[in-house]
Protein backbone atom coordinates (compact mmCIF):
# COMPACT_ATOMS: atom_id res chain seq x y z
CA UNK A 1 0.00 0.00 0.00
CA UNK A 2 1.06 3.37 -0.95
CA UNK A 3 1.84 5.93 2.16
CA UNK A 4 -1.28 8.15 0.56
CA UNK A 5 -3.57 5.06 0.82
CA UNK A 6 -2.40 4.41 4.18
CA UNK A 7 -2.91 7.87 5.36
CA UNK A 8 -6.27 8.20 3.70
CA UNK A 9 -7.60 4.51 5.45
CA UNK A 10 -6.31 6.28 8.59
CA UNK A 11 -8.39 9.33 8.34
CA UNK A 12 -11.41 7.10 7.47
CA UNK A 13 -11.16 4.94 10.58
CA UNK A 14 -10.26 8.66 12.57
CA UNK A 15 -13.69 9.86 11.07
CA UNK A 16 -15.90 6.39 12.24
CA UNK A 17 -14.26 6.38 15.32
CA UNK A 18 -15.29 10.08 15.94
CA UNK A 19 -19.26 9.57 14.28
CA UNK A 20 -19.10 6.77 17.00
CA UNK A 21 -17.96 8.25 19.81
CA UNK A 22 -20.38 10.76 19.17
CA UNK A 23 -23.75 9.01 18.50
CA UNK A 24 -22.80 6.10 21.40
CA UNK A 25 -19.82 4.37 23.47
CA UNK A 26 -17.81 2.87 21.02
CA UNK A 27 -17.21 -1.00 21.81
CA UNK A 28 -13.81 -2.78 21.21
CA UNK A 29 -15.77 -5.53 19.75
CA UNK A 30 -16.98 -2.66 16.79
CA UNK A 31 -13.87 -0.99 16.55
CA UNK A 32 -12.62 -4.47 15.95
CA UNK A 33 -14.95 -5.05 12.90
CA UNK A 34 -14.61 -1.38 11.30
CA UNK A 35 -10.70 -2.63 11.26
CA UNK A 36 -11.38 -6.03 9.92
CA UNK A 37 -13.51 -4.28 7.20
CA UNK A 38 -11.20 -1.56 6.67
CA UNK A 39 -8.38 -3.96 5.72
Amino acid sequence: MTPCAVRHMVADLFGILTLEARQRPITLERLAHQLEDAI
